[in-house]
């Protein structure tokens, strides 16, 4: 089903979150717009994770979002423990993946082309795409973590 994120995950419901869903996806999804310039720790974090970067391309498209006109770089970053700890550690909470900070719209994405999590941080908007079992185990590892079905 699908479910939209009541409020925003931080601290320890944030890194269980991702540490959760993890375990369902085989890569992570961000994205860089070009008219806003990001941040030296931003860009130190991609730094980071250029190792487990899988994709790096132009598109005017990703889960949640669609540009008219002109495109972003969208870094698709293969999950794995090292990867994920840069993910828990360079932000605190969700919707802190926004430019100029850092890279926007962290997505957790089973497959190349299949969101599990999908984030629109700008908007402040998250919603999930999750089995009843995995729904099942992110609210018994997360269980203050909130979310209201669509």
């Amino acid at each position: 089903g699908q479910y939209t994120l009541l409020e925003e995950p931080q601290g320890a419901e944030y890194t269980g979150l991702l540490r959760t869903l993890s375990r369902f996806c085989q890569y992570a999804l961000l994205v860089v717009r070009p008219e806003i310039p990001l941040s030296p720790y931003g860009q130190e974090t991609l730094q980071e994770l250029e190792q487990d970067i899988v994709i790096q391309e132009a598109r005017q498209e990703w889960p949640g979002t669609r540009l008219y006109g002109g495109n972003a770089t969208v870094y698709l970053v293969r999950l794995s423990s090292r990867s994920l700890e840069i993910l828990c550690q360079r932000a605190d909470r969700l919707y802190e993946w926004s430019q100029p900070l850092l890279p926007e719209d962290l997505c957790l994405m089973r497959t190349e082309t299949e969101p599990l999590l999908v984030s629109i941080s700008h908007e402040r908007d998250a919603y999930l795409l999750l089995s009843d079992d995995e729904k099942r185990e992110l609210l018994s590892a997360v269980p203050s973590f909130r979310i209201g079905e669509d």
